[in-house]
Protein backbone atom coordinates (compact mmCIF):
# COMPACT_ATOMS: atom_id res chain seq x y z
CA UNK A 1 0.00 0.00 0.00
CA UNK A 2 1.48 3.60 -1.10
CA UNK A 3 1.35 6.42 1.28
CA UNK A 4 1.50 9.33 -1.70
CA UNK A 5 -0.91 9.12 -4.47
CA UNK A 6 0.90 7.93 -7.48
CA UNK A 7 -1.25 10.01 -10.02
CA UNK A 8 -0.41 13.26 -8.33
CA UNK A 9 1.83 15.88 -9.73
CA UNK A 10 5.68 16.48 -8.57
CA UNK A 11 6.98 14.03 -6.31
CA UNK A 12 4.34 11.63 -5.73
CA UNK A 13 4.40 10.77 -9.35
CA UNK A 14 7.73 9.44 -8.80
CA UNK A 15 7.51 6.93 -5.91
CA UNK A 16 7.45 3.44 -5.84
CA UNK A 17 5.67 0.66 -4.00
CA UNK A 18 8.49 -1.88 -2.50
CA UNK A 19 7.83 -4.77 -5.04
CA UNK A 20 7.52 -2.25 -8.00
CA UNK A 21 11.11 -0.81 -6.74
CA UNK A 22 12.35 -4.70 -6.53
CA UNK A 23 11.48 -5.06 -10.06
CA UNK A 24 12.67 -2.12 -11.07
CA UNK A 25 16.31 -3.10 -10.07
CA UNK A 26 15.94 -6.74 -11.42
CA UNK A 27 15.40 -4.79 -14.43
CA UNK A 28 18.47 -2.56 -14.01
CA UNK A 29 20.55 -6.02 -13.30
CA UNK A 30 19.65 -7.61 -16.10
CA UNK A 31 19.79 -5.00 -18.65
CA UNK A 32 23.57 -4.47 -16.39
CA UNK A 33 24.43 -8.54 -17.82
CA UNK A 34 23.22 -7.88 -21.36
CA UNK A 35 25.62 -4.79 -21.71
CA UNK A 36 28.49 -6.74 -21.00
CA UNK A 37 31.65 -5.40 -19.53
CA UNK A 38 32.61 -3.17 -22.70
CA UNK A 39 35.99 -5.01 -23.54
CA UNK A 40 36.39 -6.15 -27.16
CA UNK A 41 37.32 -9.69 -26.55
CA UNK A 42 36.69 -13.25 -27.93
CA UNK A 43 34.02 -15.36 -27.04
CA UNK A 44 34.42 -18.65 -25.11
CA UNK A 45 33.22 -20.25 -27.63
CA UNK A 46 36.18 -18.19 -29.96
CA UNK A 47 39.18 -19.70 -28.15
CA UNK A 48 39.61 -22.91 -30.01
CA UNK A 49 39.54 -21.70 -33.78
CA UNK A 50 41.37 -17.99 -32.80
CA UNK A 51 45.09 -19.71 -33.45
CA UNK A 52 43.38 -20.74 -37.02
CA UNK A 53 41.69 -17.52 -37.46
CA UNK A 54 44.75 -15.12 -36.97
CA UNK A 55 47.72 -15.00 -39.07
CA UNK A 56 51.58 -15.07 -38.70
CA UNK A 57 54.70 -13.49 -39.82
CA UNK A 58 56.53 -16.54 -41.43
CA UNK A 59 59.59 -17.40 -43.60
CA UNK A 60 58.85 -16.76 -47.47
CA UNK A 61 61.68 -18.61 -48.21
CA UNK A 62 64.63 -20.80 -46.70
CA UNK A 63 66.92 -18.32 -44.96
CA UNK A 64 70.24 -18.93 -43.95
CA UNK A 65 71.89 -17.87 -40.33
CA UNK A 66 73.49 -14.69 -40.27
CA UNK A 67 70.92 -12.97 -43.12
CA UNK A 68 69.65 -9.48 -42.93
CA UNK A 69 65.64 -10.01 -43.27
CA UNK A 70 64.34 -8.14 -46.20
CA UNK A 71 60.28 -7.52 -47.27
CA UNK A 72 61.32 -10.83 -49.78
CA UNK A 73 61.88 -13.06 -46.55
CA UNK A 74 58.83 -11.99 -45.01
CA UNK A 75 55.38 -13.80 -45.60
CA UNK A 76 51.83 -13.85 -43.74
CA UNK A 77 49.90 -17.00 -43.05
CA UNK A 78 47.59 -18.80 -41.19
CA UNK A 79 47.33 -20.20 -38.45
CA UNK A 80 48.55 -17.05 -36.10
CA UNK A 81 50.81 -19.01 -33.94
CA UNK A 82 53.96 -16.68 -34.70
CA UNK A 83 54.54 -12.65 -34.63
CA UNK A 84 51.02 -10.91 -35.96
CA UNK A 85 51.25 -9.37 -39.24
CA UNK A 86 51.37 -5.96 -37.57
CA UNK A 87 55.18 -6.49 -36.64
CA UNK A 88 56.55 -6.89 -39.83
CA UNK A 89 58.18 -3.53 -39.79
CA UNK A 90 60.18 -4.58 -36.74
CA UNK A 91 61.66 -7.67 -38.88
CA UNK A 92 62.92 -5.84 -41.47
CA UNK A 93 66.46 -5.21 -41.03
CA UNK A 94 67.23 -7.74 -38.58
CA UNK A 95 69.59 -10.22 -38.40
CA UNK A 96 68.46 -14.11 -38.41
CA UNK A 97 70.24 -16.13 -35.40
CA UNK A 98 69.39 -20.15 -36.86
CA UNK A 99 68.54 -21.73 -40.28
CA UNK A 100 64.95 -20.80 -40.74
CA UNK A 101 62.92 -22.90 -43.47
CA UNK A 102 60.47 -21.83 -45.95
CA UNK A 103 57.36 -21.55 -43.94
CA UNK A 104 58.53 -21.55 -40.53
CA UNK A 105 56.79 -18.70 -37.85
CA UNK A 106 58.89 -15.82 -37.01
CA UNK A 107 59.04 -15.20 -32.71
CA UNK A 108 60.97 -13.33 -30.48
CA UNK A 109 62.58 -15.98 -29.04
Amino acid sequence: MRSIDVHAHGLGATSLAPDELKALVQGVRTVEVALGHGRKEPAPSEASSIDFIRKSLVAAQDIPADKVLTEECIAIRRPGTGLPPVMRSFLIGRTVLEDMPIGTAFTLE
